[in-house]
């Protein structure tokens, strides 16, 4: 059975987190500490069923109307010989028929490391008419400059050279990423209000107040990386390409894996923050942890996902039908994400599963943009019937 319960977009349930967390000093986190921050939004009803083994799905509440954020946990049972490299297998979704192609980066990022990645028609006719304000895909002013002035369009192979000029841009832009961080996170220039990621992630860390709470050092190597140290955390620069049923979406997203324990308490999360989308997505955040209480039969687990997801398709006239949909869209997936990972996670591990298969996407990772891109079309859609509606009203008006 799922329990979901949507709030009202308000501050009390953060401000109630936030006291709750802060009652306790890192690292010392039991499960009734645990189970009384979670109530602060959730009902005893819920946290009832949630111990009970039911999946809880919620939205949470936002100030900013771009944004939609979900929490969702279910209770394991019986995780055995589970790690770090186990905890990513158990998320992957290997099968997933919308991701068109994907992969890890080198640590030192090469053109080698995007061979597969390859612009669709569609996206290569829209880069010859972008610029600065005006662009069908997401691009930094000097990027979209670049391909002003660097492709001659009208060559034979302006798709091949189009290509491999992406491609080394996103091969830079990572490596720029991972000396400096957040201060080489790209500004979006392809409507008229530019959007600037490193603004964008500043907001959602700090509205993780869960996080916060949970693991308040992992925040803090994610808003000081790469400078940062963080023992047991292990980080990769992921690409994707993905089938959105409108326009494939292609990104880059930075996964952290970071595992904790102290005594018989084991925490174990993988956080996802999205560094570049060529549609629809402005910002995407998310964290999938594991926690265990105890050890032996009187051990306790939990699967706790938490997504933070930011769109400009949200922020238009029509906010709040689109809201309205895309929430309910997000606690489905959401849902759908814990039950597919409860049930993997559980299974007997075989011998060969020690390691991650790092050919294959972290689910969470996979689901992200899975999640994001849905969501764009049910906005669309939404947009679409209400005009359809008011265009019809017109109609009848002039009868």
């Amino acid at each position: 059975m799922r329990f979901i319960r949507n709030l009202n977009f308000g501050i009390c349930p953060v401000l109630l987190l936030l006291i709750a967390f802060t009652s306790g000093s890192l690292g010392q986190l039991t499960k009734n500490e645990f189970l009384k921050q979670m109530a602060a939004t959730a009902s005893e009803a819920e946290l009832t069923a949630l111990r009970n083994g039911n999946i809880l799905v919620k939205v949470l509440p936002s100030r900013d109307k771009r944004e939609v954020s979900v929490l969702g946990a279910v209770k394991l049972r019986d995780v055995q010989d589970i790690d770090l490299a186990r905890f990513r297998s158990g998320l992957s979704q290997k099968n997933n028929k919308a991701v068109l192609g994907g992969g890890i980066l080198s640590p030192e990022p090469s053109l080698q490391d995007l061979a597969e990645l390859t612009l669709d028609d569609r996206d290569v006719e829209k880069l010859k008419t972008c610029s600065v304000g005006d662009c069908d895909l997401k691009l930094s002013a000097s990027i979209i400059r670049r391909f002003a002035t660097e492709i001659d369009w009208n060559a034979t192979e302006h798709k091949v050279r189009a290509t491999e000029l992406f491609k080394t841009l996103l091969i830079d832009y990572v490596r720029d990423y991972l000396k400096r961080g957040d201060r080489a996170l790209i500004e979006y220039a392809d409507k008229r209000k530019p959007v600037r990621l490193a603004d964008e992630y500043r907001a959602i860390t700090e509205g993780s107040v869960l996080v916060r709470g949970l693991a308040p050092e992992l925040l803090d190597y994610l808003k000081k990386f790469p400078t940062a140290e963080l023992p047991g955390a292990e980080s990769r620069v992921d690409w994707s390409k993905v089938d959105s049923g409108l326009k494939p979406i292609i990104t880059l997203t930075h996964s952290v894996g970071y595992s904790r324990q102290l005594q018989d308490d084991l925490f174990l999360t993988i956080a996802t923050k999205q560094i570049y989308a060529s549609h629809y997505i402005d910002a995407s955040m998310a964290f999938t942890s594991l926690l265990r209480f105890g050890s032996g039969e009187s051990a306790e687990e939990y699967l706790l996902f938490t997504s933070t997801s930011r769109s400009d398709s949200l922020g238009g006239a029509l906010s709040r039908m689109a809201h309205a949909v895309v929430e309910r869209e997000a606690l489905q997936k959401a849902e759908e994400l814990l039950q597919n990972s409860k049930m993997r996670l559980e299974a007997k591990a075989p011998a060969t599963q020690k390691t991650a298969d790092h050919n294959n996407e972290s689910g969470i990772y996979t689901k992200i943009v899975e999640l994001s891109e849905s969501l764009t079309v049910r906005i669309l859609a939404v947009l679409f019937i209400a005009l359809a509606l008011f265009l019809a009203f017109r109609w009848k008006r002039g009868k």
